[in-house]
């Protein structure tokens, strides 16, 4: 962790110094979203040594949670891996100095390779890719955690609905999840934008978190059937405590691994079924770049022009992959006895 810690202020010093003179442009002529990136470059030497300063002081265990995680190298690969995707989206107007929607010469600039000037190439209408990559990080990445922290929210609820009232109501509630599992979620996903139309970035979140909390909610109610046999609920009904007390204090506790590890595993998903519709046009409405449509506007160059394809592919694989690494790490790390 120390290491990493020091990796990352070293790399920010050096941002800072190579694009100064595009944070002082950030800086002195704002525009809509760019003051908080250029703040947030500055600042970020400066938080990752104070991180590596903590790291060579703290001394944790390999006993407790913390200490297992950040002894684990997929953990630290993961986390480093989505921290590196996660402040490119946001430090994207100081990483590049082109609108990602600006055809600057559809003649003579279409289809570049990759350079110095472009290092991830131009498209078909002359967009510089490397922009469109980092600001469609924001969609794709943004529509993933507000889906999924939806997608926690309900599956949590529902699971414990069902798991602490059982009878007909658990019944009702499983009945409501076996229908959505049924369902090709892709399909249903399809069907919906037609019907509604153009999906704005909440409209498509929340589309996405609402159809995806069903295997959550299965989870969450076996935990808490299993859970409403130990003796330490047992005492606590003896004792009066109400049933809102103990699903807050005893249930909730002891769900966060499961819900903990879901989550992260469930961002990759979100990501990978953001860029299928997106693909499939539905997603981040033209000329806005998300990492689906990027796909998708490279399929008739994708012989003469693959990296155009190619780089958002890369992203889209490595964010699945990172998150993929942090989940598994999390239930390693919750849940000792069963590595």
């Amino acid at each position: 962790m120390t290491r990493w810690f020091l990796i990352a202020g070293v790399s920010g010093a050096l941002l800072v110094a190579v694009r100064f003179p595009r944070i002082l442009e950030l800086l002195t002529t704002p525009a809509p979203g760019t003051v908080l990136p250029a703040i947030g470059a500055l600042a970020l030497p400066a938080a990752a040594f104070a991180g590596w300063y903590w790291s060579r002081r703290g001394h944790s265990s390999t006993q407790d949670v913390w200490g297992r995680l950040i002894a684990s190298k997929s953990f630290l690969t993961g986390a480093g891996v989505v921290a590196t995707l996660g402040l490119a989206a946001l430090l994207a107007p100081v990483l590049t100095s082109y609108n990602p929607n600006a055809q600057p010469d559809i003649l003579g600039a279409a289809t570049l390779r990759p350079s110095w000037a472009h290092p991830f190439g131009t498209d078909f209408f002359s967009r510089d890719l490397l922009s469109r990559v980092l600001y469609g990080a924001r969609w794709s990445l943004g529509i993933a955690l507000v889906a999924v922290t939806l997608l926690v929210v309900v599956g949590t609820a529902a699971g414990i609905l069902a798991g602490w009232a059982g009878g007909i109501v658990d019944a009702v509630v499983m009945r409501i999840v076996d229908a959505g599992i049924a369902i090709p979620r892709i399909l249903l996903l399809l069907v919906i934008a037609a019907l509604w139309g153009n999906l704005n970035f909440f409209a498509l979140a929340t589309l996405l978190g609402l159809t995806g909390w069903f295997g959550l909610s299965r989870i969450v109610r076996a935990e808490v059937l299993s859970l409403k046999q130990r003796p330490f609920l047992h005492a606590a009904r003896a004792l009066g405590i109400s049933r809102r007390r103990m699903v807050t204090h005893h249930l909730l506790p002891n769900l966060a691994a499961p819900i903990t590890v879901t989550a992260a595993l469930g961002v990759g998903n979100i990501v990978l079924t953001e860029a299928s519709l997106s693909y499939l046009g539905v997603g981040a409405p033209p000329p806005d770049p998300g990492w689906g449509n990027i796909i998708r506007e490279s399929t008739s160059i994708i012989l003469s022009a693959p990296w155009v394809a190619f780089f958002p592919g890369v992203a889209i694989f490595l964010t699945v992959v990172g998150f993929s690494l942090i989940g598994d790490s999390l239930r390693s790390a919750l849940n000792p006895q069963a590595r």
